[in-house]
């Protein structure tokens, strides 16, 4: 396995679980060109480079059947590990999903880094080296359908839908948690990023006639003015504002919280999805990008976009819907999600990936 070599300490820490079956290689671009970590595009660029020397030194003193690049998690990035002449697969990648119109409002002044951004996306399809990879690629794994058209735009022959986020079996609840009665508990946890737009979940709870309460954990660029749309939207009382949180802290708040609302105007999927989900807690999100695509219908409330100026009652409405729940059919959604979340256990993708493998190795 290759990756960076910032990531040997916590590999090789005395807490980690080492496989006996698995050696790692830590590649790192010469001191000359460190500086251009920051940089991120060009260092990975340059890093893949390096990865695809070291992987060349490798395959003339090992026996390898099968390459797969799995990180970064977006087709933007790419690969060269095509380069080595065996059966490649890529993935799971996002990366071809783009922010929709209705979410300018939401970004303010990013919006047009934002358009930059959708208008390059758009551009891969122009990219020879995004050609030759998915046209060489065995198999493409991608984590929503945007991403999908847009490999198979590329060329690609064999492109499956998978989520790259995972579960380990014991984060799993046994059962859907009890919660309590009272003011409907809104749990909402991210980055504090215009395209996450936590605005749009506060605007959401602002038109609600019923009891609630909103908690926000997470920490970013917006938190400043936070604050400012509380007050603006006369919120004071009715939400808390955690900032960064451990992730025990965060566990336990999917299992206290009776729903999860999930705003992100472009994203992959969103592994806190999937967190939720494995506590067994009911979804409130919009329907696009791989939240729609992945999550069933039994165990999340998907709000359509169906124009700016009628999102946040939108999503009001479909937070109303939940609130009026009887408590068996809020249950029923915390199990839907709890049988969604086994489905994306971590044992679960491993074994997806040993039958392509063996579908590849054994042709």
């Amino acid at each position: 396995m290759l990756t960076r070599a910032g990531n040997r300490s916590a590999i090789e820490s005395p807490s980690a679980d080492p496989h006996p079956r698995v050696t790692f290689h830590y590649v790192r671009l010469p001191p000359a060109l460190r500086f251009l970590k920051e940089a991120g595009g060009p260092h990975y660029l340059l890093w893949q480079v390096a990865a695809l020397v070291h992987a060349r030194r490798l395959l003339r003193a090992a026996n390898v059947d099968i390459v797969h690049h799995v990180t970064y998690g977006s087709l933007q990035g790419g690969s060269l590990l095509w380069a080595l002449g065996r059966p490649f697969f890529f993935g799971p990648a996002g990366g071809g999903q783009m922010a929709p119109p209705q979410a300018r409002r939401y970004f303010g002044t990013a919006w047009r880094q934002e358009r930059l951004r959708s208008a390059l996306t758009g551009l891969l399809t122009l990219s020879p080296l995004h050609h030759v990879l998915a046209c060489r690629a065995t198999r493409m794994y991608a984590t929503n359908a945007q991403t999908a058209r847009l490999m198979t735009r590329l060329g690609a022959k064999r492109v499956q839908l998978m989520l790259d986020s995972g579960v380990p079996d014991d984060l799993i609840a046994s059962a859907v948690p009890a919660r309590t009665d009272g003011a409907l508990k809104i749990l909402w946890v991210g980055r504090l990023l215009r395209r996450k737009a936590l605005r749009l979940a506060l605007e959401s709870v602002a038109e609600l006639t019923v009891p609630v309460h909103l908690t926000v954990v997470g920490d970013g660029p917006d938190r400043e003015e936070v604050p400012g749309w509380i007050e603006e939207l006369g919120l004071q009382g009715r939400v808390s504002v955690l900032g960064r949180v451990s992730w025990a802290q965060v566990m336990a708040l999917y299992r206290e919280q009776d729903v999860f609302l999930f705003t992100s105007m472009r994203d992959s999927f969103g592994s806190q999805l999937l967190e939720a989900a494995s506590q067994g807690l009911p979804i409130v999100c919009l329907d696009h990008q791989g939240a729609g695509d992945f999550l069933p219908e039994g165990a999340a409330l998907k709000v359509p976009l169906r124009g700016a100026d009628t999102l946040a009652t939108d999503v009001a409405a479909a937070l109303t819907r939940f609130a009026t729940l009887t408590d068996a059919q809020r249950r029923a959604m915390g199990e839907a999600a709890l049988t969604f979340a086994r489905h994306h256990r971590w044992a679960e993708k491993a074994d997806r990936y040993l039958r392509d493998y063996g579908e590849r190795v054994g042709a």
